[in-house]
């Protein structure tokens, strides 16, 4: 089956599951993970999401029927991605290298550049700094994932309500590098790691984004364009590109722990050694871990 669902209403068996020397063990290495604190959400980035577009508006002059244009949606995340480098700049924080937004020429005529050439979208001269942005809360086109599950797990946790189950998303990257070798779409499919050595939160966290990215041409992006944004989910844009004799293999596993568990999850999570101070190296995680410790109770009674 290409998405394997496992469901647990026991937190202990559910916490088991990932530990590489229990019964259930897993293989780690060829494992990507991410978590969802709702049952509703799906494997979209946030800027593609649908109910985020009209949060885009003022991109689109105020034209409610702009909204679903691939031309339109590019200019908004160039502009989202530039405001960020600029005002990063100017407070003279260190940014990874980019010729592209360092030249300052971002406007319609660069982005038809691109599809004049046939280029893609995002271009590899911005990934480092897209994923910079995307990693301090910059709606991009990459969706975050962790190599460590229990990562994973603490974010879903984190967010999680008592009323909802919450989802921890295994899918298989070497399965899909492999294919990607006879498969000219998945080869868009894009694994970004940016370097570790000056982030530590995202060092902290093992993370990773992927990136589907998006080819361009001048047709598609012409004044009477009709090319529209997509918004499909990662696996159902990976299960559209793959031939039928390979939709029953498996490339992802959705694991769910049943509603109402999350308190405790997350209490055995931090005692594991997943708390803030550890997903948010320095100080603020110290604090919250510290402020925790002492409204835990209260947290746990709400879940």
């Amino acid at each position: 089956m290409f998405i394997k669902n496992t469901y647990f209403a026991s937190i202990e068996n559910f916490l088991n599951y990932f530990l590489p020397w229990d019964n259930y063990g897993l293989n780690h290495g060829n494992y990507i993970y991410r978590g969802h604190s709702k049952t509703s959400y799906k494997l979209i980035p946030n800027v593609l999401r649908p109910e985020n577009r009209d949060s885009l508006l003022h991109f689109y002059h105020d034209r409610p029927e702009e909204k679903d244009k691939l031309k339109t949606q590019l200019y908004a995340e160039i502009n989202i991605i530039n405001s960020f480098f600029k005002i990063a700049d100017r407070r003279g924080l260190k940014l990874p290298v980019s010729h592209i937004l360092r030249k300052g020429q971002i406007d319609h005529s660069w982005i038809l550049s691109i599809a004049n050439n046939n280029g893609v979208w995002l271009p590899d001269d911005l990934h480092e700094i897209a994923a910079l942005a995307q990693h301090y809360g910059i709606p991009t086109r990459f969706l975050d994932w962790s190599h460590d599950p229990f990562v994973a797990i603490y974010f879903a946790l984190e967010n999680a309500t008592a009323e909802s189950d919450i989802h921890i998303w295994k899918f298989d990257t070497e399965k899909v590098r492999l294919m990607s070798m006879f498969n000219n779409e998945l080869k868009l499919l894009k694994f970004i790691t940016p370097p570790y050595y000056d982030n530590p939160n995202l060092n902290a966290q093992q993370g990773l984004f992927t990136h589907f990215e998006t080819i361009l041409s001048s047709d598609s992006l012409s004044v009477r364009d009709k090319a529209k944004v997509d918004r499909r989910p990662l696996d159902e844009r990976i299960y559209n590109s793959i031939d039928d004799e390979f939709k029953q293999e498996q490339f992802f596993e959705c694991i769910t722990l049943e509603k109402g568990c999350a308190g405790r999850a997350l209490k055995y999570l931090k005692d594991f050694g997943y708390g803030p101070s550890r997903i948010y190296p320095g100080y603020k995680g110290v604090a919250d871990e510290a402020k925790r410790m002492h409204f835990l109770d209260a947290r746990l009674t709400g879940l």
